[in-house]
C-alpha cells in the first residue's frame, strides 16, 4: 500500500516537471535578497543581475498552474500575470529568457515588466522597429514613462517590456523598415 502511494506521488511530480516553464516572479523592495536566496535552494532560479529599479524579479522554473500555491510560503513573492490572460502567470520560453538576460548583461538598458498588454501603449504612438542590436527587429512603440524615452515591446504577446535608455537605440517606422529590408538596405 505504501509503495503504491509512493508511486502515485512520484507520477504526480513527473507530471508537474513536464509542464514546468520559466515563470516571472516579482519580489518588491528589501525582501528581494533574502527571498531570492531562499528560493534558490528549493527551485531552479535565474536572477536578474543588473536590476536598476526598485521592483525585483526572478525567473523560476515551475508549473504555472501551481505556481501561486508554491509561492504561498514566501510572503512578498508573487507571480507576474500574463498580459493576455490575467488568470495565468506569465511564462517565458528558454530563448526569450536568454534574450532577456543577454540584454541585461551586454547593455546598459534596464528592462522593466509592464502590467498592460502592448496594445494599451499603442494609442497615439507609431509602431517602430528597432534596428540596433540586441533588440534588432523587435517591433514596439516609443513611449515617455517618467519623462524618459522608453521602447515598449512584447515577448510572445504574453509579457510587455519597457526598455529604458532607449535614446541610445535607432528606430524606423514599421513601413520604412519593411521598405528598407525589401531593398536590401538592412
Amino acid at each position: 500500500m505504501v509503495d503504491k502511494e509512493l508511486s502515485v506521488i512520484q507520477q504526480e511530480k513527473s507530471i508537474d516537471t513536464s509542464k514546468e516553464k520559466w515563470c516571472v516572479v516579482r519580489i518588491p523592495g528589501p525582501r528581494y535578497k533574502m527571498l531570492s536566496k531562499t528560493m534558490e535552494k528549493e527551485f531552479e532560479v535565474r536572477k536578474r543581475e543588473n536590476s536598476k529599479d526598485q521592483m525585483g524579479y526572478i525567473f523560476l522554473k515551475h508549473n504555472p498552474d501551481t505556481l501561486t500555491e508554491a509561492l504561498r510560503p514566501y510572503y512578498g513573492a508573487f507571480p507576474l500575470w500574463d498580459c493576455a490572460n490575467n488568470k495565468r502567470p506569465a511564462t517565458l520560453t528558454e530563448s526569450e529568457l536568454e534574450l532577456f538576460t543577454k540584454i541585461l548583461k551586454d547593455t546598459d538598458l534596464n528592462l522593466i515588466f509592464l502590467d498592460h498588454d502592448l496594445s494599451f501603449y499603442a494609442e497615439g504612438h507609431v509602431p517602430v522597429v528597432c534596428i540596433d542590436p540586441p533588440l534588432e527587429g523587435m517591433t514596439g512603440y516609443i513611449v515617455r514613462r517618467n519623462s524618459n524615452r522608453n521602447f515598449v515591446f512584447s515577448l510572445s504577446n504574453v509579457i510587455t517590456i519597457s526598455a529604458t535608455n532607449a535614446h541610445e537605440l535607432r528606430f524606423l517606422s514599421q513601413e520604412d523598415y519593411i521598405k528598407e529590408k525589401s531593398n536590401g538596405l538592412i
